[in-house]
């Protein structure tokens, strides 16, 4: 699993790491950096073709259904 600066983005489907299938093209190092554009065009594709509660594991299992807003306290999010 990589841990981008935008998402988890499991490295055996979705990037190139040596095994897997490698659907956004794209090299698991360019996941880890800092430029964030590829990740989430990467993100996208995942959105795309899964939806959010398919594609990321992660949320699912630790997440889905839990007060969260710990989380975002003080970031002054608007909707």
């Amino acid at each position: 699993m990589i841990i981008s600066s935008s998402a988890q983005i499991n490295d055996y489907y979705w990037c190139n790491s040596g095994t897997g299938t490698n659907d956004c093209n794209i090299n698991c190092d360019k996941l880890k950096d800092n430029d964030i554009a590829d990740d989430v065009k990467c993100a996208k594709k995942i959105f795309a073709r899964h939806g959010f509660n398919d594609a990321w594991n992660g949320w699912k299992n630790n997440c889905k259904g839990k007060n969260l807003s710990s989380y975002t306290s003080g970031c002054n999010l608007t909707c």
